[in-house]
């Protein structure tokens, strides 16, 4: 049996990890977990009969030396992390967003490419059944010209952690949820080059509703955006829209992306392919119905199942590069008010 090891204890540590590998996957056992904060991490793996608990990563790899290591730590811990993992030879699944820049994630992605390892990031909307049927169906779409990705929360701040603090998290809405849905449709293109972007980012909502909402939370800043509305360019010419938010006054919450082809078009949540003839919309006749609901072990399912069969494959630490660019350039242009070209 292999050993798999966490670094950080929060509420996906629990919700994810130990319920994948107690219930779905018993080529692991959890072996030990790692947490600065000593007494909360003692509570963790009692509550979860996990043998050893450690307060720093250095001695967890020393003593235990797991065949992967999941991080789930602050996204500002990341890098460290993952960097550390991978310098022993250890696999390594990060939770989003891969880092606090691309500078950061891109060493995370060459280390592992030279050490032939496997790095890998959460993203499960790309395992959804839908869309695995939209990405095998996508041609179908004819050239698909643009794209509207929404990451909408009407009132949604997160009220645990440091999610509204930017040293901490590198952001808002944009690299917590708009990460996910952008992740989702550029996996669908099949992660076309992008030319440039630009965006705008507002704090218009929160003066006085963050007041109270600081006041009545463990968080003690915020620092963060909470709206940020981007136009992707791509270098074959498409747009893409990005709109995220965790306060907005809007109707209500949406998490979707839209597509247009010269052919059809598509809509993701709930899966739709259409196209306008005679003035009216005509669902796509031959479009497979979705049964499943969103299986959010997907990425780690198939992180492990590469794994055991040895499928070396740069292609998810590729990808985790080029949407914390993609992140990062949108975030640029929403300070300096000014299109940001992308050079990869």
């Amino acid at each position: 049996m292999g050993k798999v090891a966490l670094i950080g204890n929060g509420h996906i540590a629990k919700a994810t990890y130990i319920k994948y590998f107690r219930e779905r996957n018993k080529d692991y056992e959890i072996c030990a977990v790692v947490n600065p904060n000593v007494e909360s991490a003692k509570k963790f793996i009692k509550e979860n009969s996990i043998k050893k608990s450690y307060k720093n990563i250095d001695q967890m790899l020393m003593n235990e030396h797991p065949d992967l290591v999941i991080v789930c730590s602050p996204n500002r811990y990341h890098y460290e992390h993952v960097m550390k993992c991978l310098s022993k030879n250890i696999h390594v699944f990060c939770e989003k967003p891969p880092a606090m820049n691309s500078k950061q994630a891109k060493e995370m992605y060459n280390l592992a490419k030279d050490n032939k390892l496997f790095l890998a990031y959460n993203f499960p909307h790309r395992y959804s059944e839908e869309t695995k049927i939209l990405r095998k169906n996508i041609k179908k779409l004819g050239d698909v010209y643009f794209i509207e990705a929404n990451a909408i929360r009407k009132h949604g701040i997160p009220t645990w952690g440091k999610f509204t603090e930017k040293s901490i998290q590198g952001g808002g809405p944009l690299i917590d949820i708009g990460i996910h849905i952008l992740d989702a449709a550029l996996y669908i293109l099949n992660y076309p080059k992008i030319k440039s972007v630009y965006a705008n980012q507002y704090t218009s909502l929160s003066h006085e509703k963050i007041k109270a909402f600081i006041n009545n939370t463990e968080n003690n800043e915020y620092t963060i955006e909470d709206s940020l509305f981007g136009t992707i360019e791509f270098e074959n010419g498409a747009i893409l829209r990005i709109n995220t938010s965790y306060l907005l006054n809007v109707e209500s919450d949406e998490f979707n992306i839209r597509m247009v082809g010269k052919q059809y078009g598509a809509n993701l949540y709930p899966l739709k392919i259409f196209t306008n003839i005679d003035m009216d919309l005509i669902e796509y006749e031959e479009k497979n119905e979705v049964t499943e609901p969103l299986n959010r072990f997907g990425c780690l399912e198939e992180f492990c199942r590469k794994i055991k069969k040895n499928q070396f494959s740069t292609q998810e630490a590729n990808e985790g590069y080029m949407i914390q660019y993609l992140i990062e350039s949108l975030y640029l242009s929403a300070e300096t008010g000014e299109k940001v070209i992308l050079k990869y």
